[in-house]
């Protein structure tokens, strides 16, 4: 069974703190290593449906979030999926499924 919409959006929600949320110096980015893992892994169960990774864009606000969920697509052995900030996206760059952290 397909996606049969090519654009998610995803809140994760925590209750009262910020734990998920690291920011190890004022001058880094924030990043989120629980939805990190969960996008790889969402991206990766994707492909095992059918998309190649060419057709999956990741976009998420911070450039420190990108480095990470680098790291984690890298860990899965998955190389080749498209992953920016919102900054650096590229509108000419289409694909079919977009992940919207």
């Amino acid at each position: 069974m397909h996606v049969t919409q090519p654009l998610f959006f995803f809140i994760l929600l925590q209750i009262g703190s910020n734990s998920f949320i690291t920011k190890e110096d004022e001058s880094l980015s924030k990043s989120n290593r629980h939805e990190a893992t969960f996008v790889a892994k969402l991206a990766s169960y994707l492909m095992l449906q059918g998309y190649e990774a060419n057709q999956i864009t990741v976009l998420t606000a911070y450039s420190g979030q990108v480095k990470l969920l680098r790291n984690e697509f890298r860990v899965l052995g998955i190389n080749s999926i498209y992953i920016t900030s919102v900054d650096n996206f590229q509108v000419s760059r289409l694909s079919l499924m977009y992940i919207i952290i």
